[in-house]
């Protein structure tokens, strides 16, 4: 049941990391590679991840379910990923 949640998961993530660029073969035949995506843009998306997990996703899951446990993000992570991303 949470399989094909966790497949299209990966699929935007890597989709938010990687594109896919058209080429030709060496015999002319269409072809596509993946070209990662620039540095920036992969830091702005764990940011925005950091930030959505920080603000939204960590207090529902805390109040939902208490007895997991689940961590807070440090807000040191926060700042050094902010840093990370504003010094590029």
């Amino acid at each position: 049941m949470g399989l094909p949640l966790v497949a299209s998961l990966a699929a935007v993530v890597s989709g938010l990391l990687f594109r896919r660029v058209p080429e030709n073969n060496a015999d002319g035949r269409p072809a596509e590679r993946l070209q990662t995506r620039p540095v920036p843009a992969a830091l702005g998306v764990l940011l925005a991840f950091l930030a959505l997990y920080h603000f939204l996703l960590w207090p529902i899951l805390n109040h939902h379910f208490p007895e997991y446990g689940f961590p807070p993000l440090d807000l040191a992570a926060l700042s050094a990923s902010l840093a990370a991303v504003a010094g590029l």
